[in-house]
């Protein structure tokens, strides 16, 4: 099997082994070596492959850390189908931990295809990224609000109960939250070492307030009621015509959720 790039350079070539395994279509086994050489196993739900300069890398729904990742082809010591067939999943370019590339699914002869799921034995082709460019002496991009906390899991899982979305999670330190509109990040101290005494201290903001735009306050204040611990405002009408609710999240922070008024 062989993956293609979009832009000129190198084909990267995914050993027979592998690719035999990978048109299974079937939920993989793997071992998988990390970053710091500790091998695990796992169960993963392949998506599609993508070549980025002579490295392939297998686009797959991890059962272990719940969620997609890229996994280098080159610290994957095993791979074997399990006679499960996986459920499709949707899958979006932000989903990728791998920076460069324009996600296009293709069928497996080369057509281009329409569907909005990528199913399995479907590979996908990857190029640069299509961003757009900023332009010297124009205007900045907002990217994301970053909350530095002890426990990453625990806020991570808070703002996807509050949002309805479920998180990246690129590293252990580090998830995101992308609701269309805007990126909560959350990181550890660890992403902010290297500021050392100026790095944020978690747990100790006293200024902000995180903010969401929602149709019915009051249906997502019941949602949300028995997972709140601190409540700083129910539901209330405020002067200027928003209805709002306010509580702190695991860590102390303000979060409003809001609606405007109908006219």
């Amino acid at each position: 099997m062989r993956i293609h790039l979009l832009d000129e350079g190198p084909t990267a070539v995914v050993p027979d082994e592998f690719a035999t395994a990978l048109r299974s279509g079937q939920v993989l086994r793997i071992a998988y070596v990390d970053r710091n050489t500790i091998t695990t196993s796992r169960e993963v739900e392949p998506m599609g492959y993508i070549g980025k300069g002579r490295d392939w890398y297998l686009v797959a729904w991890c059962r272990l850390r719940d969620g997609v990742r890229a996994f280098r082809g080159d610290r994957i010591s095993m791979a074997e189908p399990t006679g499960e067939k996986p459920p499709q999943r949707p899958l979006h370019p932000e989903d990728l931990g791998i920076v460069h590339g324009v996600l296009r699914e293709v069928s497996p002869i080369g057509e281009i295809a329409k569907r909005r799921h990528y199913g399995v034995g479907t590979p996908i082709l990857v190029g640069r990224v299509e961003a757009k460019p900023l332009q010297p002496g124009g205007p900045m991009e907002f990217a994301s609000i970053r909350i530095i906390t002890h426990d990453v899991e625990r806020l991570t899982r808070f703002y996807e109960t509050v949002t309805g979305t479920t998180a990246l999670r690129p590293a252990p330190v580090f998830s995101e939250i992308r609701t269309g509109t805007c990126v909560i990040a959350i990181g550890s101290p660890a992403t902010v070492a290297i500021l050392g005494d100026q790095a944020p201290r978690p747990s100790s903001n006293d200024s902000l307030i995180i903010e969401f735009l929602v149709p019915d306050v009051d249906a997502d204040f019941a949602r949300l009621r028995a997972a709140l611990e601190n409540i700083v405002l129910e539901p209330t009408t405020m002067p200027w015509g928003n209805r709002s609710t306010l509580f702190r999240d695991p860590d102390g922070n303000l979060v409003n959720l809001f609606s405007r008024p109908a006219n």
